[in-house]
């Protein structure tokens, strides 16, 4: 029954993880206060000494950076959840109070005044400059300001003036989240939230306004939902029903009275929906109760040991929206991976592979760092699939490829005769197609300074205005973000506006370089050997040298050195078929053991060498090398003699010369020879 608190079962444990002590006890001290003793809540940071496995209920975080800190540490499939935090009221109105213009530092440690930045930027602090501070740097004597979440933190020289806002608490829609997870959403705990918004700036909008009007009961919240324009039907983790709006009253001709409280699954029974029972989510088109509906069955997270979901079933008026899905798919606007695609078996990956799952559950937006080559594209598509708008468009846009004068019609459409050459009637922008789903922004950080700015527009408002047209234009997105550059330090050189830094960087994920991760070298090259249709065997002297290669281009890399195996050599795989720029790479010493029997070689090559430099007119050339060599039945290409010389040249005993003066020996190589009993006469 909604609303019994059932004091006699074993209570659900919380973990909050966090970078200082003082900020997860602030949470666990919000959750006492606002539902006493309903949880057991324990907290870690990253200063703990741990030798356990950390078991939970629910796991929270203010960012994966501090998650990964703990993850060998966290128990298989731990639920974990990045919450959203705000300020309480009267640390935020001490902000509102400062003048307009006004440079402040906010001082904590690094990746928690970053994310406090963000937040307040984001709450609203739009006439203030704000900068974390890092103590790593001598401080900007112009600003006298400071913004502390604390007492206890180290206030830089030259500082008059101090404003203590107090820890970051918990946002009233990452409250509701926690206790829908937990199975605690009832109507007592709902009306402690809402009494609780008056206490702090809420950052959610939407439903949340919705609900902020709500007092009393659960009748009242009923009523929030009832203003939807689709059926809503909200199910805890045991299957009953906890909400159920009119509009699905109207549609399954059954009152809520007889719903709420109930067995989904009975429910389902009785109006002859079966298809819908289950754990497994479904979103199908089909005929009921004389009408058209889209049936959608979401879980908050995952069909299996879920926290519960809901049921959406929309209406007829709402199926352009759907049908736009096949379109957008058509079109190739659809995730192409996920991260059973992604090929690894490195712990460093793992860790990466994990902490992005932990980022596609949340909507919050993503910049993906790391090198070319090294797989971005392939993870933001992942984070789209395993999200909550996977079944929506993935838009991918490269923003180094298009100039700044064309960027704005790309990603914002304009209308009819906004520009010479625009296409009749207008055309929508990526942002338009992506609606609903996710626009992956690779490259940043090639973006022009100007038109940062419109950017960071679209990412705090969701609005966009097409080139040429006046009228705003809603969007529902996320955003993800990929860059191979150093963005911090664009903004310390002034290349990058810090309001959009930090709006990107809340949620970020940095992709390992191969060279960090030689054990997945030989599973990709078996992946890339399969895909290809190649069933070549690769010799261990040749894959120890690809995995001990330092790969600047990483993954892309290594693919097209594959590719270039299979299509340029038929035979046995040697050093010699490699690329050439790979090879000229690889230490010279190392290839002394590349191939048995060559000591040989490498001596009759350089007694060779010595015999052509005396001869008139012979030149030591590889051509005229090659000719010679098959004379002492050395069938031997021209790479390989280069291979040879190269080898022979990082040893001391050959000097390569361009041109028609060819190779010579060296005192060390004349000096080898001499003890080369077969050529001793």
């Amino acid at each position: 029954m909604i609303g019994v608190w059932k004091g006699e079962m074993m209570k659900k444990r919380i973990v909050i993880l966090s970078n200082r002590i003082e900020s997860g006890n602030a949470m666990k001290d919000q959750l006492s206060r606002l539902f006493g003793d309903l949880f057991k809540v324990d907290c870690y940071s990253i200063e703990t000494e741990i030798d356990s496995v950390i078991v939970a209920d629910l796991v929270l975080s203010l960012s994966y950076q501090i998650v990964s800190s703990f993850i060998n540490h966290l128990g298989p499939n731990s639920d974990i959840f990045i919450v959203r935090c705000t300020v309480e009221r009267e640390g935020w109105n001490k902000v509102m109070q400062l003048q307009p213009g006004t440079k402040a530092y906010v001082i904590s440690d690094l990746d928690n005044a970053s994310i406090t930045v963000a937040t307040l930027y984001e709450l609203g602090a739009q006439h203030v400059e704000l900068l974390p501070y890092n103590s790593n740097f001598e401080p900007d004597a112009e600003i006298k300001v400071a913004i502390v979440m604390n007492d206890g933190v180290e206030i830089p020289m030259g500082i008059d003036r101090v404003i203590n806002i107090g820890e970051r608490v918990l946002d009233s829609y990452t409250l509701f989240d926690i206790l829908g997870k937990l199975g605690q959403l009832n109507e007592r705990t709902s009306n402690i939230i809402i009494n609780h918004m008056g206490e702090i700036i809420p950052r959610s909008s939407g439903f949340l306004s919705i609900i902020g009007n709500i007092r009393g009961d659960v009748e009242y919240f009923q009523n929030a939902i009832n203003t939807f324009e689709e059926g809503f039907i909200l199910f805890n983790p045991e299957g009953t029903i906890l909400l159920f709006n009119t509009r699905a009253e109207i549609i399954f001709k059954k009152d809520s009275f007889n719903a709420i409280g109930r067995s989904l699954n009975d429910v389902l029974n009785e109006v002859g929906l079966d298809l819908l029972i289950g754990d497994e989510p479904i979103k199908e088109k089909m005929e009921f109760n004389n009408s058209s509906y889209i049936f959608v069955k979401q879980f908050s997270n995952g069909p299996k040991e879920h926290n519960g979901g809901c049921i959406r079933i929309i209406s007829p008026s709402s199926f352009n929206s759907f049908e736009n899905i096949k379109i957008f798919e058509s079109q190739g606007h659809k995730s192409k991976y996920e991260f059973e695609n992604i090929v690894s078996n490195s712990e460093i990956m793992k860790t990466t592979i994990k902490m992005a799952k932990v980022i596609s559950r949340s909507d919050s937006d993503v910049i993906i760092y790391g090198e070319t080559g090294s797989g971005k594209e392939l993870f933001a598509h992942s984070i789209h699939k395993n999200s909550d708008r996977g079944n929506y468009p993935f838009v991918a846009f490269n923003c180094a490829a298009v100039s700044d004068s064309l960027i704005a019609s790309e990603l914002f459409g304009y209308v009819d005769g906004a520009f010479t050459g625009a296409r009749k009637g207008g055309r929508k922008g990526l942002f338009e197609v992506a609606n609903n789903g996710t626009l992956f922004l690779d490259e940043i950080g090639e973006i022009s300074f100007g038109f940062q700015a419109n950017l960071l527009r679209v990412l705090q408002e969701r609005e966009i205005v097409r080139v040429g047209s006046s009228k705003i234009i809603p969007v529902n997105i996320r955003i993800i973000a990929a860059t191979n550059r150093d963005l911090a330090n664009m903004v310390h050189e002034g290349k990058f506006r810090a309001d959009l830094y930090y709006r990107l960087n809340v949620m970020r994920l940095k992709i390992p370089p191969l060279r960090e991760r030689p054990e997945d070298i030989p599973y990709l090259i078996s992946h890339f050997l399969k895909s290809s249709s190649a069933m070549m065997d690769i010799p261990k002297l040749i894959m120890d040298q690809m995995t001990h290669y330092h790969w600047p281009g990483n993954i892309r890399e290594l693919s097209n050195c594959i590719e270039y195996i299979v299509n340029m050599h038929k035979g046995n795989v040697e050093i010699d078929s490699l690329p050439e720029d790979m090879v000229m790479s690889i230490p010279q010493t190392s290839l002394e053991d590349c191939n048995d029997g060559l000591k040989d070689v490498h001596l009759d090559l350089m007694k060779l060498i010595n015999e052509l430099r005396h001869q008139k007119n012979i030149s030591s050339g590889r051509r005229s090398l090659v000719s010679a060599m098959k004379k002492l039945d050395y069938d031997l290409t021209e790479n390989e003699i280069r291979h040879i010389l190269n080898h022979l040249s990082g040893l001391g005993m050959v000097e390569i010369n361009l041109g028609r003066s060819g190779t010579k020996l060296t005192v060390t190589g004349r000096k080898r020879i001499e003890s080369y009993n077969k050529w001793v006469k």
